[in-house]
């Protein structure tokens, strides 16, 4: 027998982690004011079907005190409860009898008083896969049952459960078991079973679970058939290798920007055999824990997934780390978890990219951020300048002000509108603003084909001379892949769609991407040179000014 059923709680007090619902529905029993019916809710494995059991053996147990809610598991109704042939408590499976023929079969046996006992107990359980003629044939019972009849309805799914059903029963939200009581219940099966298992498999156990109290213990019943002393590598061929240490250590590294020992410990992951798929998801389960503790400061929601010394552990990493970095390092990981269903043969490569794209985050922004700068620097410069200036009347300077201004945001306006032309080398973009419209283009690249983005996500452009746009490339495999004439033609015509002209790219080998920025736009070779539109709308506000290198 699994250990689940084995040991599955016969009484309130035994349950784990249900102590609101098990001190509710005590009461009712106790006061005598039990519903007509229940709907219990919640993810697999948390006690809907157990909390039903002691509860319809609760209401028919023989010697049960009426000031007390507890069954006796003594007389014969707890007895033929526990050993499931009372007649008077009815399992439905809803999965397998979710036809309309079945709930009109239900709807005449209702009709009959119990055998034994003072009700006669239904649990229907997934109810949520009745079919919609299912749940009407239903409604009507559901709503006015004969006296000795009382319907416990269980769901995983509560949003597929119809309105006029839910508000026809008392419903009761069972959550996600903490790990703290998944633990202790773990321990307490250890020591009736005689076993010995080390705390750090206990821990494994509880938080592979996930939540779901049957799980763990069904997991521990397999790691148990082995022998009665379980170590952690005894314990490993039943639990991946990467506990907790390895994947908050391995956060860490994306935390301080350290490519270099992340992907190191992603390399080292790998060779020995780890499932990536699995490190992958609890890594991002771990951020995002940490995402929410950074933006509510809720340790007690920590409580729920990690132990003690885990959440130290968490609270120590989160002290330095802004929202915006948390946040993109899980925009990331979910990334790599849905890409990595598109490279099955490369697991490794998705993750690969997200390392690389969280650790470069602030680098690959920096172009940009700096034109913005300059160019808001540029405007407060000559404003001073205009200050500055000895004018007749003061309310010259505030006009001056104004249309310079005003003649910046007719300047964007138009160029906005300025309709696109055929390629020409006097037409060509400085490399910032290249920068400025490449995540346009990885965005549309990665609509036409996703393999490709991939590639061209850790590319960057160095140059642009006349109609030639270079593309470094750190390896030289990414160099050869967009080379290909099918996937050359896929980027240029993107290119052209992004910026209006028909840029030739040209892959060339880069050992620093982000070094090789130029320090300012005027470093590129720009055939023949025309004048900043910026700067002549400056000197034309500011007749007779000149400009001073």
């Amino acid at each position: 027998m699994t250990l689940y059923r084995k040991y599955r709680p016969k009484k309130f007090s035994e349950v784990v982690g249900r102590d609101a619902i098990a001190k509710i529905l005590s009461q009712e029993i106790k006061q005598d004011r039990v519903s007509h019916a229940y709907l219990f809710s919640g993810t697999r494995g948390t006690g809907k079907t157990t909390i039903a059991r002691i509860f319809a053996k609760s209401l028919n147990c023989e010697n049960r005190d009426k000031d007390k809610s507890e069954p006796c598991n003594e007389c014969k109704s707890c007895i033929s409860i526990n050993e499931s042939r009372s007649q008077d408590l009815v399992e439905i499976d809803a999965a397998s009898n979710r036809r309309i023929e079945e709930i009109r079969e239900l709807r005449e046996h209702v009709k009959y008083v119990p055998s034994n006992s003072k009700y006669k107990v239904y649990i229907i359980d997934e109810v949520h896969m009745l079919t919609p003629e299912a749940f009407n044939a239903l409604l009507k019972t559901l709503e006015e049952p004969p006296a000795h009849v009382i319907f416990i309805l269980a769901t995983t799914e509560l949003h597929k459960i119809p309105e006029t059903i839910f508000s026809r029963c008392q419903h009761f939200s069972f959550g996600k078991v903490g790990i703290k009581d998944t633990i202790e219940r773990l321990n307490r099966i250890t020591k009736l079973e005689k076993a010995e298992v080390e705390p750090e498999v206990i821990k494994d156990i509880a938080r592979r679970s996930g939540g779901a109290l049957r799980d763990a213990e069904s997991l521990l019943g397999q790691i148990l058939s082995i022998g009665k002393k379980i170590t952690s590598k005894d314990a490993e061929m039943f639990l991946p290798k990467v506990g907790f240490s390895r994947t908050i250590d391995w956060i860490n590294f994306l935390v301080l920007n350290d490519s270099d020992k992340s992907l190191k410990m992603l390399e080292e992951l790998e060779k020995q055999g780890i499932n990536l798929v699995f490190f992958i998801a609890e890594s991002l389960e771990t951020a995002r824990q940490m995402m929410i503790y950074v933006a509510t400061k809720d340790e007690d929601r920590l409580k729920m997934y990690f132990t003690d010394d885990e959440i130290n552990n968490i609270k120590q990493i989160c002290e330095n780390i802004s929202q915006l970095r948390i946040r993109t390092i899980v925009i990331e990981l979910l990334r790599a978890c849905q890409d990595m269903k598109l490279s099955p043969d490369i697991p490794s490569l998705p993750i690969e990219l997200a390392v690389i794209m969280i650790c470069d985050e602030n680098k690959i922004n920096s172009p940009q951020i700096d034109h913005q700068k300059s160019k808001k620097e540029f405007i407060q410069n000559k404003n001073n300048e205009v200050e500055k200036n000895d004018f007749s009347q003061s309310s010259n300077v505030f006009v001056k002000k104004d249309i310079l201004e005003e003649e910046n945001i007719k300047f964007d306006k138009d160029k906005a509108q300025e309709p696109k032309k055929e390629n020409t080398y006097n037409t060509v973009h400085s490399l910032e603003q290249i920068l400025d419209g490449w995540g346009e283009v990885l965005t549309k690249v990665k609509d036409k084909n996703q393999s490709l983005n991939f590639v061209l996500g850790v590319a960057q452009p160095v140059g642009v001379n006349g109609n030639i746009l270079e593309l470094g490339f750190k390896y030289k495999l990414q160099l050869e892949k967009i080379s290909e004439i099918k996937n050359r033609d896929i980027v240029e015509n993107i290119i052209k769609e992004v910026y209006g002209i028909d840029y030739h790219i040209e892959p060339v080998i880069t050992e620093d991407i982000l070094q090789n920025y130029p320090a300012k736009p005027s470093n590129i070779e720009n055939k023949p040179e025309e004048k900043d539109k910026f700067v002549e709308a400056a000197l034309q506000v500011f007749e007779g000014a000149e400009i001073v290198s």
